[in-house]
């Protein structure tokens, strides 16, 4: 009975911690995609100030 438990008990946990690795692992990637948009962003806004500056 409680060594059941204790199984039962673990495996929860690796199932918590295998969805939360999950979460992290789709956090890393939006903030990668994130970054990737923002850097077009600033290259975009550094072209506009640089052509305003030209004129």
């Amino acid at each position: 009975m409680m060594q059941e438990d204790v199984r039962r008990k673990l495996n929860e946990a690796s199932q918590k911690l295998s969805s939360n690795l999950n979460q992290v692992q789709n956090n890393l990637t939006n903030l990668l995609q994130n970054n990737s948009k923002n850097a077009d962003l600033q290259n975009r806004l550094t072209s506009l100030v640089n052509q305003l500056r030209n004129r």
